[in-house]
């Protein structure tokens, strides 16, 4: 098969990294495929005015990372002004839009282009997009994969697709997997940051403090994209975009995990640290239903910073022999998500709409 993803611009962003990755194993499974990154050149007056008003270039750069050493995807990227224009997609059997405005393109390309299907890896209604849009998106006739139980339910109640196929995302058990580092004697909790509302990093800051009140030697240690300022700064050791080497050995080094997101259309911080070993306290959000569901960590009920904290000291609380069973319980649940497995459930399902397609236009 030809397959084109179809994403936005190119970046570290955990939804990039989940294409990145399903390029690389379909195309090691024998498949043609192109990834297209959009960027956004704007008019020469919002060029002016973004360079007037904030002195900066409109388009900001792309961090191509996860597609730098892919020797056998076909990496591009197209300049827009406003629209990704047919002539600037190639032709294909299956055509994969990964972002509500990459779905709004896609679903108006020409059959040349292949069949079409819209990737959701996150229920996108935030505030600073056009909601109404992104709905459009969503009622739209192109066939769905998600990648949580949480986003086909979306997708059924609110949208009425009840035909969307549940993919979830994978890890690389092999990368992400326990690593020797020297523990203290500290208690150590950890927190990927992030500044986007809908992660609430400000629930699980708000949770350690509370813990720390109740019990002494709690660390708090994390990472993110960003550096964080003054006000945000809370961790007692934090790590700004840390080499991809290095993420396993921060899973590895601390006790438990805090997930914190209201909302969230998968949770791979919630795979990767189980895969480490590293047991993880999670709201409701994404796939940690389905992930912590049979052990593996503390589901909460609610969505509190007090029921976040609780679940902390119960965990701190666990013997040596207790935390070792339950750190092998998250490792054992992991390896049930292979990228490998995933890969294929996709090709199958890629496989079945372009054979579906051909019986029915013969």
């Amino acid at each position: 098969m030809k397959i084109t993803f179809i994403i936005p611009r190119a970046s570290t962003a955990g939804g990039i990294r989940v294409v990145a990755i399903y390029a690389k194993k379909l195309s090691d499974l024998g498949h043609e495929v192109s990834v297209i990154s959009v960027m956004k050149k704007g008019t020469i007056r919002q060029r002016l005015r973004s360079l007037i008003k904030e002195r900066r270039r409109f388009s900001s750069k792309s961090n191509t990372v996860y597609f730098d050493k892919l020797k056998d995807v076909k990496f591009e990227i197209k300049y827009i002004l406003k629209n990704l224009k047919p002539n600037q997609i190639p032709n294909s059997d299956v055509v994969i839009a990964t972002w509500w405005e990459t779905a709004k393109w896609v679903n108006d390309l020409p059959l040349s282009k292949g069949e079409k299907l819209y990737l959701i890896q996150g229920y996108e209604v935030f505030p600073a997009l056009p909601r109404d849009q992104v709905e459009d998106t969503y009622r739209s006739p192109l066939k769905k994969i998600v990648v949580s139980k949480w986003l086909q339910n979306i997708m059924a109640e609110k949208y009425g697709d009840l035909e969307t196929t549940l993919i979830g995302n994978g890890v690389d058990t092999e990368h992400f997997q326990s690593k020797e580092v020297d523990k203290k004697d500290d208690f150590v909790v950890g927190h990927l940051y992030s500044r986007a509302l809908c992660k609430n990093s400000q629930r699980a800051i708000d949770a350690i403090q509370i813990a720390r009140k109740k019990i002494s030697g709690i660390k708090f240690i994390g990472f993110g994209s960003k550096s964080l300022n003054e006000s945000e700064n809370e961790f007692d050791e934090y790590f700004v975009t840390p080499e991809q080497n290095r993420i396993p050995e921060i899973y590895s080094s601390v006790n438990v995990w805090l997930f914190s997101s209201d909302e969230e259309g998968f949770g791979l911080p919630i795979l990767e640290a189980m895969a480490c070993g590293t047991p993880v306290i999670a709201t409701r959000a994404g796939a940690s239903t389905e992930l912590l569901s049979n052990g593996g960590g503390i589901l909460l009920k609610g969505f509190t910073s007090e029921e976040m904290a609780d679940a902390i000291i119960e965990i701190s609380k666990l013997d040596k022999n207790s935390s070792s069973i339950l750190s092998s319980k998250c490792r054992q649940i992991s390896l049930e998500y292979s990228w490998d497995k995933l890969a294929l459930k996709l090709e199958k399902e890629l496989l079945e709409i372009t054979s579906n397609q051909s019986d029915f236009q013969g």
